[in-house]
């Protein structure tokens, strides 16, 4: 039973799929926090209405774009679609966060003559830095308790999560209760570490952008 492998496998697809949603959520919550375009609040809430849609409405053409790339069987492939679930939650709590930040520090890099990147990165995301945290902790539980896509694109077993190998030890004619008791605790410590350790930035990133003026 190779659950150390599973554990690993797990972590890497939370990570993976934390470090790829909010890297991409930055930009695109950036966009919609400070810039007025034609079509904006449409493209926000159809960015946030895709969580709307069920999962498993996808799995056929997920499937077969992942087998055209030759990603079944791969970590990626799980990764790609978790934070593909994920990014959207992950915009919209940046975004909250980028919302609480006074645009009269964007003038003052720009009079600097610094541009939309110089402001992201100098005073925008370091003063939303807690939302950015509390995006960070969801996308990674998003990816850490995915089973319905590991269950579909993990075949071999070196490639399992730990969500598909605990559900593996559910048998026809027998269940090892002992086994799946005590794999089920350990399948629940890294998060509960992970958010005990940022739990401060989390709350304070979910609360970003309520209360302004």
């Amino acid at each position: 039973m190779p659950l150390n492998i599973w554990l690993m496998n797990s972590v890497i697809v939370g990570l993976g799929t934390a470090l790829l949603s909010v890297a991409v959520a930055l930009f695109a919550a950036y966009g919609l926090s400070r810039f007025s375009f034609r079509g904006g609040g449409t493209f926000g809430f159809l960015v946030f209405a895709t969580q709307m849609m069920p999962a498993a409405l996808l799995i056929v053409p997920l499937y077969n774009i992942f087998a055209g790339a030759h990603l079944i069987d791969n970590l990626a492939s799980l990764i790609l679609a978790d934070s593909a679930f994920a990014m959207p939650v992950a915009i919209w709590v940046i975004k909250q966060a980028m919302d609480g930040v006074p645009r009269e520090l964007d003038e003052s890099v720009m009079i600097d003559g610094g541009g939309s990147l110089a402001v992201l990165r100098r005073i925008v995301l370091p003063l939303s830095a807690p939302g950015v945290a509390a995006a960070g902790i969801i996308t990674f539980l998003s990816g850490w308790n995915d089973y319905l896509f590991a269950n579909t694109f993990a075949v071999s077993t070196n490639n399992w999560t730990a969500t598909k190998g605990l559900a593996s030890f559910f048998g026809q004619y027998s269940t090892p209760i002992d086994l799946i008791m005590g794999t089920s605790v350990l399948f629940a410590l890294p998060p509960v570490i992970f958010f005990l350790l940022l739990q401060r930035q989390l709350v304070s990133g979910l609360t970003a952008g309520a209360v302004k003026g």
